[in-house]
């Protein structure tokens, strides 16, 4: 019994994690506006934006977020390499509160978190 409702707490939070997103507007250095690109990240989740773009970006906004997430507490940490979170290109995370835009050094590597209400 304790194992069955164990994994159905599992799966729910599957589930929920699932629907859980940062809907994201990122732009490459260079004024390339095809290449700018709008695209789902998960919460801790690490993307190379520079296979997206097929180039590094500078400027990331976040357009908006999944239902019951508060855009306001939503931060991102932008990276050198797109695989090597050892990279990082700011001290801490920066706010992507009121759809700011995060201006940053060529980065490859984004990682958004946050968002509890």
């Amino acid at each position: 019994m304790k194992l069955s409702i164990a994994i159905a707490a599992a799966i729910a939070s599957v589930v929920s994690a699932a629907d859980y997103w940062y809907l994201l507007h990122v732009e490459p250095c260079q004024n390339v506006i095809v290449a700018t690109k709008e695209f789902k990240l998960a919460p801790n989740e690490m993307r190379n934006v520079g296979t997206v773009l097929n180039r590094a970006a500078c400027k990331v906004r976040l357009v908006s977020v999944s239902p019951g997430v508060n855009p306001n507490t939503v931060y991102c940490m932008t990276y050198r390499d797109g695989n090597n979170a050892g990279t990082p290109l700011f001290k801490g995370g920066q706010s992507m509160e009121n759809g700011k835009t995060v201006v940053s050094p060529p980065f490859r590597g984004l990682f958004c978190g946050g968002g509890d209400p």
